[in-house]
Order: structure tokens, then C-alpha cells, then sequence
């Protein structure tokens, strides 16, 4: 008994992600052939933005925040016979490449100068990293902090005030 194969296409409903083609070129539609057990396979690149169709999620147990990820929608249909199936495909950030620090809300006081002082810390594509945990502290030149929520610390320093703020395997040092 001849086994017939079935011509399959794939193609990216959703997200940037990619194939990539015999040529080695990465495009978003392809036909492939079933092989002699049925089997079809694509060589699926992920898209490197979790910012074009984000989703979000705990990606590991004990995450007290969710995760932005990318997601991706793959359609299949195969022909002769018609049948069509969707397959979710999610990219999560890269490890912790890099984190920059934003200061909001500055006032200024006597001889003071107060404000938030907030860290994002983000892969090699500039996505951003959930869960990464951040701590800040005054070096030296006097001052507080003061822990308003989870998300805020206000910090209230006076002039020249050095303060480190460190995200594991990245250590930002800040002069007010």
C-alpha cells in the first residue's frame, strides 16, 4: 500500500515570528510535505519582541508578578483533505542583560531632594524582566529610604547623595 503525503502550510496568524525555509530565509507562510509516517515538521523561529502581541503569565511557580512573553498564533491546514488546526507558540525575555533606573515625582525641599527611584530590568532585546529582584541602598551623603509599596521606594536625599541600586549581576550607582 503507497502511502500518499499531504502538502501542510503554516503560517504566522499572529505574532513575528517566523520559518525558516530551505534557503535558510525566514518567512511567515510555508508549504511542507508530510513525510512517509504523516509527519510534518517547520523549522519555527520565535520572534525577538515581547511587545508586538504580549501576553502575560507566571512562567515559573512562586512568581509573585506575571511575565509579559510574545505570542505567536500558528495556522495549519492541510489539503487534499481539509482540516485546520491553531498552535500557540509563546516567547519568553532572554536572562537579565541590562536594568536602567527612572526617577519620577522629584520635589524639592530644603536642602533636600526627594523622589522615586524606580529600576527595569531588561534581556539583550530590551524586553523587560518580571521577577528580577532589586535593591537599593545609600552608600553615602545621608538621606532615607523610604518603602511606600511593593513597586515604589521614595527616596529622600540631600545633595551628592550616592545610592546603589543592584539587580542580581548588575549594579547601577546613582548621584543625587
Amino acid at each position: 500500500m503507497e502511502k500518499i503525503s499531504v502538502s501542510c502550510t503554516c503560517e504566522i496568524a499572529t505574532g513575528a515570528g517566523g520559518f525558516r525555509d530551505s534557503a535558510d530565509i525566514l518567512v511567515t507562510s510555508i508549504v511542507v510535505e508530510t513525510d512517509r509516517r504523516g509527519i510534518a515538521g517547520v523549522r519555527f523561529v520565535f520572534d525577538q519582541s515581547t511587545s508586538i502581541v504580549p501576553y502575560y503569565t507566571q512562567l515559573n511557580s512562586g512568581d509573585t508578578y506575571a511575565t509579559r512573553v510574545g505570542a505567536n498564533l500558528i495556522r495549519v491546514t492541510t489539503a487534499p483533505v481539509s482540516l485546520s488546526q491553531d498552535i500557540w507558540a509563546f516567547s519568553a525575555p532572554g536572562p537579565l542583560h541590562e536594568a536602567d533606573v527612572s526617577n519620577a515625582q522629584w520635589s524639592h525641599v530644603p536642602e533636600m531632594l526627594g523622589g522615586r527611584a524606580q529600576v527595569v530590568a531588561r534581556d539583550a532585546l530590551g524586553n523587560p524582566i518580571a521577577n528580577a529582584e532589586a535593591s537599593v541602598r545609600i552608600l553615602s551623603g545621608g538621606g532615607a529610604l523610604l518603602t511606600e509599596d511593593e513597586f515604589n521606594t521614595f527616596v529622600l536625599a540631600q545633595g551628592g547623595t550616592v545610592l546603589l541600586l543592584t539587580v542580581p549581576g548588575v549594579r547601577i550607582m546613582r548621584i543625587w
